[in-house]
């Protein structure tokens, strides 16, 4: 019976990690899931994949457990889910009014509902609806991967899929502008020839920054787990880590070459960002090993490289002027902070930005409409409210308190180095978020969460199964003597 129950929690562990990688490869097609058909299928298969590692739970199949911090920000992400449900669901008038006096007035001069009706904070409480299904698949993913990557083999696969993923991605990009080739017709969305499988090109190099950011993290490992005194010469078991550290460089070439083709600056700028506050890490946890500081040089040529190969032009002083210093995204913000003035309490509800953004717009937008608010904080908080949007951030912030402990406490190199890359990925999503909507396209949203749920599952598998390889070579020279 033991026997079996043991082969039962093998293969339904396997069929849920299985099931998760080739979800994540999926998710980027066709353009981000921006598709409905496409997001449709995600969500039915993410939340069926979810519902079949509950059933394992149940029944005592699996012994996958969440130790305290993933419960804690569990907890948190899903009582922000259900405080997103909330605006969707029939409420007193009254309350309604005194929460939201907005939506309120709005729903009552529509038409909608007679005065004395059940109202709903949101002015839209269908398209609520739909946003909060797919939150909740964003939840849903990040819980499965915290479930699913028990071992370090897992936890390595999963890193490979994402860094697959991004080659993928950057070879399709790569090859759609050389030869014209679009997937996706172009009348569809106006999808971009260097946009891959995306519907917009900065959507795609923010997946295939998120890539790079665990190849870089890696390639810390391979170097940090030399022995003492070899540092960088890789011949440790006959030059496999140089062979590897080699496969690396050349993939995170290829992926940079992608970012390259995509025309896009922004990410560049951000995750050069991002690479620097890690290195702050560093130095506050202990003195940078050698392996974050061969990426030094690394990512100093990377951006000279494409300084180089996009021009430093008007393009480029527009890409500041636009997203730092003034232009029509600022000028956007603006309207939106009064907006956000008035809706601050209750929101306007999931997804309604665009209904409510013409109302507030000044003469310099007149004939202008936007979907998303060119700052995923400021959406968020106007169609959500402030405080459900700080639950968020609450949330946020214990992904990261924990992602950096573990990156402290850590000492097998090739985790600190997953740990190091997902800090690298999620610090330069939630950089690029105040001059973008990047957390609105699906794909690079799961990806997010994804990668962050990989950061905590390296800091949580068990730490003593695993010894770096300097501390075994000191372990036995101490033994030696």
């Amino acid at each position: 019976m033991r026997v079996r129950l043991a082969q039962w929690e093998t293969v339904h562990g396997v069929l849920v990690f299985g099931a998760l990688l080739v979800l994540l490869l999926y998710v980027p097609i066709p353009l981000g899931s921006n598709r409905p058909l496409a997001w449709f299928a995600w969500e039915i298969a993410v939340y069926g994949l979810l519902a079949f590692w509950a059933i394992g739970l149940v029944a005592g199949r699996t012994r996958s457990r969440f130790a305290a911090a993933p419960a804690r920000i569990m907890a948190v992400l899903i009582l922000w889910l259900l405080l997103i449900r909330l605006q969707s669901l029939a409420l007193p008038a009254g309350l309604v009014a005194a929460l939201s006096p907005l939506a309120h007035a709005m729903q009552q001069n529509l038409g909608l509902i007679s005065v004395a009706a059940p109202n709903t904070l949101s002015m839209d409480p269908a398209n609520s609806y739909n946003e909060f299904l797919k939150y909740g698949s964003y939840v849903a993913v990040f819980a499965l991967t915290l479930a699913a990557v028990t071992t370090k083999t897992r936890l390595l696969m999963l890193a490979g899929t994402v860094i697959l993923a991004g080659v993928l991605e950057s070879l399709f990009g790569i090859y759609s502008h050389a030869t014209g080739y679009v997937i996706f017709p172009e009348t569809e969305a106006a999808n971009e020839l260097r946009a891959g499988t995306f519907v917009n090109r900065n959507h795609f190099a923010n997946l295939l920054t998120m890539s790079l950011g665990l190849v870089l993290g890696l390639m810390t490992g391979i170097v940090n787990g030399q022995p003492e005194g070899h540092r960088l010469k890789f011949n440790y078991y006959k030059d496999a880590d140089l062979a590897l550290f080699l496969l690396l460089l050349g993939t995170a070439l290829l992926i940079v070459a992608g970012i390259f083709v995509s025309g896009s600056r922004a990410p560049i700028v951000f995750f050069s960002v991002a690479f620097g506050l890690m290195l702050v890490v560093a130095r506050s946890v202990q003195r940078p090993s050698t392996g974050e500081l061969v990426l030094v040089p690394l990512m100093l040529v990377g951006v000279a490289g494409a300084i180089v190969a996009m021009g430093f032009d008007e393009s480029m002083i527009r890409l500041f002027d636009r997203d730092f210093t003034g232009g029509e995204r600022m000028v956007q913000n603006a309207a939106g902070l009064k907006l956000l003035s008035v809706v601050w309490l209750a929101g306007v509800g999931a997804g309604n930005y665009q209904w409510v953004f013409p109302m507030f717009r000044g003469d310099d937008l007149r004939f202008v409409t936007y979907d998303h608010a060119h700052n995923d904080y400021l959406q968020s908080a106007i169609e959500q409210g402030i405080p459900v949007a700080l639950v968020l951030a609450l949330g946020i912030a214990l992904i990261l308190r924990e992602l950096c402990r573990g990156y402290s406490a850590r000492r097998n190199p090739v985790i600190r180095g997953v740990i190091f890359g997902c800090l690298m990925s999620t610090g330069f999503m939630l950089l690029h978020a105040l001059v973008e909507f990047s957390f609105r396209i699906p794909a690079n949203a799961v990806y997010f969460f994804v990668i962050a749920g990989l950061g905590i599952a390296a800091c949580r598998i068990d730490r003593g199964e695993w010894r770096s390889r300097r501390t075994r070579v000191e372990s036995g020279a101490k033994n030696e003597k």
